[in-house]
């Protein structure tokens, strides 16, 4: 849970922050914007058609008329690269991508359009990429700018980034998870942990959590010896982590635990050790913010630091539990 490539953290939470935002469905006077398949207009349908087409090849690994729709000047920035590229680069990594054995399963579902602009022979299309796991915490988000030409539309520019679900991927609680302070804790160290390739429980630990609750780990700069501080909401942390613990194999195990409540409110400090693969990677202490709305406990925040040297765990966050 809380060892993270630094940054990783920092490139999610910049296409989260952006994310969180509630854009409007605006334009320039005289442009057209459709929110979805029913709404659109002649024209937007034409380029939409074009999109579904680019998709309908990318199933297919047909690579010739894939690329095709592709316009020689492209200019657009897939999520993996980390500068725009040009469309010889899209060429080489489609040939290779689609060399390569097709997933098995079924097909994945046409994309369906947030918002289509028409300006003139330009059209700007937002959507999020069509996916087989609808659990998965994160989604991306993918922007194509079109243009009409003698042959039909081509993508001159994209962009795709991975961002958060929304806050409504969170499901109902497990009422065994939420009826004691020791039972929500023990829950959010389950959900979290497992062996290496093993999806982890985000609806679980979503549905532990308050919908504007924080996460926020502090830790010291090798180099400046200074604190470093990450901050995320819910769905952010679950964007940022996701890949490190299923990779890892990461286990996160709770040791002692110390609680001060008083009436429907309490803090609970436990000490945690890390572990991937079984090896011991990381100690620390995790200072959780809990509340009870007459029905269920909910954690409102937690905040965790790393055992290191001048910082050691005291004594009471040390007894396993």
């Amino acid at each position: 849970m809380r060892k993270i490539r630094f940054f990783t953290v920092l490139l999610l939470l910049l296409c989260s922050l952006t994310h969180a935002q509630s854009p409007a469905n605006t334009a320039p006077p005289g442009a057209k914007v459709g929110a979805s398949a029913q709404q659109l207009s002649p024209a937007q349908k034409e380029v939409w058609a074009a999109e579904e087409s680019m998709h309908r090849y990318e199933q297919q690994r047909d690579t010739k008329r894939f690329l095709s729709l592709w316009d020689d000047n492209l200019v657009a920035w897939p999520d993996y690269e980390p500068r725009p590229v040009r469309k010889p680069k899209i060429e080489k990594d489609t040939v290779e991508e689609f060399q390569e054995p097709k997933p098995s399963g079924p097909s994945l579902p046409p994309p369906k359009p947030e918002a289509i602009g028409i300006f003139g022979d330009v059209a700007v299309t937002h959507y999020f990429w069509p996916e087989a796991d609808q659990t998965s915490p994160t989604v991306y988000r993918t922007t194509h700018t079109w243009q009409r030409g003698p042959e039909g539309w081509h993508i001159i520019g994209g962009m795709a980034c991975e961002v958060p679900r929304v806050s409504g991927s969170a499901s109902a609680a497990n009422p065994d998870d939420v009826k004691t302070l020791d039972s929500i804790i023990a829950a959010s160290y389950e959900a979290l942990s497992g062996p290496v390739g093993t999806p982890r429980q985000w609806a679980r630990y979503l549905s532990l959590l308050d919908p504007q609750a924080r996460l926020v780990s502090t830790s010291v700069d090798a180099a400046t010896g200074q604190p470093k501080i990450v901050r995320w909401n819910r769905e952010e942390y679950a964007a940022a982590a996701n890949e490190y613990l299923v990779k890892t194999g990461f286990v996160d195990r709770k040791l002692g635990c110390v609680t001060n409540q008083y009436g429907n409110v309490a803090t609970v400090r436990c000490g945690f050790e890390g572990l991937e693969q079984s090896k011991l990677v990381e100690r620390g202490a995790a200072i959780y913010q809990i509340y009870n709305d007459g029905n269920r406990w909910w954690i409102t925040s937690v905040v965790w630091d790393q055992e290191r040297p001048g910082n050691l765990l005291p004594a009471e966050l040390l007894t396993k539990k």
